[in-house]
């Protein structure tokens, strides 16, 4: 469903939480879409582990999509906030929006960064 975007997506697929957790880890993804119901480490335990203080995941952008009404997800102890839900079947658009909102937002930040960091450049240089 991705490669109809109109702009380029790294997408990684795994099978639980657990492994979800480690690949997340090691590739620093800047946007996680996960299902609730998983064998092993479930949703819910990921997005709790990812959200928990001091792991340096603040920035990450976590979208649930799951067969469960938000009902359930409360019944269940809720998720945390900045948390995006949706409910299935999966609104592929809206992730999309999402996800490109988030490509954007990233793409400035890191522009910004990077002039800056040219900036104090010239200033060393020139001093």
């Amino acid at each position: 469903w991705v490669q109809s975007w109109n702009f380029k997506v790294d997408l990684t697929l795994v099978n639980n939480g657990y492994e979800g957790l480690l690949r997340i880890g090691q590739l620093r993804p800047d946007v996680v879409v996960t299902d609730l119901m998983m064998p092993g480490m479930d949703g819910f335990q990921l997005v709790r582990s990812l959200k928990s203080p001091n792991l340096g995941f603040d920035s990450l952008k976590l979208v649930v999509v799951s067969a469960l009404s938000r009902q359930d997800i409360q019944n269940r102890g809720g998720l945390p906030e900045g948390v995006d839900i949706f409910e299935k079947p999966i609104p592929f658009d809206r992730i999309e929006a999402i996800v490109l909102h988030e490509v954007q937002h990233l793409t400035a930040s890191r522009a910004r960064a990077l002039a800056e960091a040219e900036l104090a450049n010239n200033l060393l240089i020139e001093i």
